[in-house]
């Protein structure tokens, strides 16, 4: 794969190669050299694999959940949850879900070392704004799609997997 730079509006996502080809980019722009490997740390922590994205101050698992299951589901599962000794994981916003998508990749399409077993839609706790009730309820929340990328919605008796995380904090913090 060569080396390749995408820019959106508001962040600058890069996407490169080996170390040489790193070195030869940086070396032609005059730009500062970066470590993009010290961004994810995996560790297996009481069994379980677990990675921590430094730019970010999430840790998630390196997989999904083993099955589906609608919103309600969702919510019992990741409040019961205990991986690597920790119980305070929840489900991520669109956006920190987002932040784990790798655009240049797919099947899956998620930063190295995370991984996927189904390549399906992953749950969010980012609500549709169009789908509140009269009481504010949602029937609709974000989802973001493991084989692509795509960000998409589902009402709450739909069925996707679970991707909790949890905050550690941000390198420098």
């Amino acid at each position: 794969m060569s080396p390749s730079l995408k820019i959106r509006t508001e962040s600058l996502h890069i996407y490169l190669g080996n170390n040489e080809q790193l070195g030869a980019l940086f070396e032609s722009s005059c730009a500062p050299a970066i470590n993009f490997a010290e961004r994810f740390t995996l560790a297996i922590i009481h069994g379980a694999e677990l990675v921590t994205d430094h730019k970010t101050g999430l840790m998630w698992p390196v997989y999904e959940s083993e099955q589906p299951m609608d919103y309600d589901a969702l919510e019992k599962h990741v409040a019961g949850l205990r991986l690597g000794s920790f119980a305070d994981w929840r489900t991520p916003t669109a956006e920190e879900r987002e932040s784990i998508r790798d655009l240049s990749r797919c099947k899956p399409a998620l930063f190295e070392p995370l991984k996927s077993r189904s390549n399906d839609w992953e749950w969010t706790c980012t609500p549709c704004a169009w789908s509140k009730d009269d009481a504010g309820v949602p029937s609709a929340f974000w989802q973001v799609d493991g084989y692509y990328g795509y960000l998409n919605y589902d009402y709450r008796d739909g069925k996707a997997f679970a991707r909790p995380c949890r905050f550690v904090a941000r390198a420098g913090q």
